[in-house]
């Protein structure tokens, strides 16, 4: 999915967030949202789904701490 779209109920803040955070690491090589966020059926209950993969050069606990 690409950083770039707006979420559907309006929760801009949060994707820009995530956008400024993945561009400034480079330690992450990119990022898929997923979930009703980004498909249109969130609620207010609704949390951001995301799936992160980092450098394999990334030790597992730098990757937790990240």
């Amino acid at each position: 999915m690409d950083l770039d779209m707006e979420p559907s109920d309006g929760r801009s803040e949060a994707l820009s967030a995530l956008r400024e955070a993945v561009r400034s690491d480079s330690d992450i090589k990119f990022v898929i949202t997923l979930g009703s966020q980004i498909t249109g059926g969130a609620t207010m209950a609704s949390d951001l789904d995301i799936a992160v993969k980092f450098a394999d050069s990334l030790s597992a606990r730098d990757r937790f701490e990240k």
